[in-house]
């Protein structure tokens, strides 16, 4: 939400830094909370969220431009992250119930 009203509302030239430090701050919630729960699926997301932190890093300071490649591993590291979070949720709820019925 907060990259798409950075994109929506700031001009071309600005959006790069803004972008940058929203990625920094999602990639230590992750490490907040894999840390807190030890949990394996918060520690790949972290990691994922990393790399595209990492992505972002390397375009601006090699001052590409972003190509078909940028696009392409960042909607893939999006869809991972989702997947790994959905996929710990199903997991940890599974678990919740199970303990619930005893």
């Amino acid at each position: 939400m907060l990259a798409l009203a950075i994109e929506l509302t700031l001009p071309l030239h600005s959006r790069t830094v803004p972008i940058l430090i929203g990625e920094g701050l999602l990639a230590l919630g992750f490490l907040v909370l894999a840390i807190r729960y030890a949990s394996l699926w918060l520690g790949v997301a972290m990691i994922l969220q990393g790399l595209q932190f990492s992505l972002h890093a390397f375009y601006i300071v090699m001052e590409r431009e972003r190509d078909w490649l940028f696009v392409a591993v960042t909607n893939v590291v999006t869809l991972a992250i989702i997947l790994c979070i959905l996929v710990g949720t199903v997991f940890a709820w599974r678990r919740a119930s199970r303990a619930a019925r005893g």
